[in-house]
């Protein structure tokens, strides 16, 4: 590195299942291993989850982001005081009726 350059920080947590205790505590895991969240959001901070739903795929397929993952995640910010938005916007000639189904076959309602 030349010193112009940013480092960006990842951090990957393996959990096993989808069980939302385990889930909370992989994301707690990852969270605390990029600095905290409060490092990134502030209390009345509008913060927007984007979903990934790129296929009318269950929860079960892992083609999608899982509502586990979601909710832990809506979770932590609701509780440092954020605002949260939850939603997506995949391509495609999509209406608000084909959108609902896609959130419910996603298991995201």
């Amino acid at each position: 590195m030349n010193g112009s350059e940013i480092m960006a920080r990842v951090s990957v947590v393996k959990c096993e299942t989808y069980d939302m205790d385990k889930v909370q505590k992989a994301v707690d895991e990852t969270l605390n291993n990029l600095g905290g969240l409060e490092r990134f959001v502030k209390r009345n901070d509008r913060v927007f989850l984007k979903l990934n739903l790129i296929i009318r795929k269950s929860p079960e397929d892992a083609a999608t982001t899982h509502p586990a993952v979601v909710e832990a995640v809506a979770k932590r910010l609701v509780e440092l005081g954020a605002k949260v938005v939850i939603g997506d916007s995949p391509g495609g000639p999509y209406n608000k009726s084909v959108l609902q189904s896609l959130y419910r076959v996603c298991g995201i309602e």
